[in-house]
């Protein structure tokens, strides 16, 4: 398992009642990106979901649903953490160590050279940038 994962199985583990910590976990593409998690927070959380046929989710706005899910003949499945937990767990991952760089050297260097100015990037290029060095990884001593 992958940090974040372990982390996550190991706060489960104080709650025996839900079975297996690994059941928890689904693995699959990052999406860890500023923009991305401003776009959650300050559109799609608070954007109204419209009654849809065979939806699973209920209509209504994502940020309520969630904390209201009584509202929507659901129930709060939230399990609480205490401090001691999550401060026992960062210790022993060792996840707080990482610093603010998340990116191997090498990575870095080869995305500044493809794109040498990304803070000129404005959110609304993102995707396209993106793309863009999608594209281009690896490919920087052609260019």
């Amino acid at each position: 398992m992958g940090s974040i994962a372990t982390i996550h199985g190991f706060l489960r583990t104080f709650h025996p009642e839900i079975g297996n910590p690994e059941d928890g976990v689904k693995f699959g593409p990052s999406t860890s990106n500023k923009e991305i998690d401003v776009f959650y927070k300050c559109t799609w959380n608070t954007h109204r979901i419209r009654q849809q046929k065979d939806a699973q989710m209920p209509k209504g706005i994502p940020d309520h649903v969630f904390n209201f899910p009584e509202n929507y003949g659901h129930e709060q499945c939230g399990l609480p953490i205490t401090d001691e937990a999550l401060d026992e767990v960062r210790e022993l991952s060792g996840v707080m160590d990482v610093g603010e760089d998340f990116l191997d050297a090498d990575v870095r260097r080869e995305c500044e050279q493809i794109i040498p100015e990304i803070d000129q990037v404005k959110p609304a290029d993102a995707a396209d940038t993106y793309l863009f060095l999608k594209h281009n990884y690896g490919q920087s001593e052609n260019m």
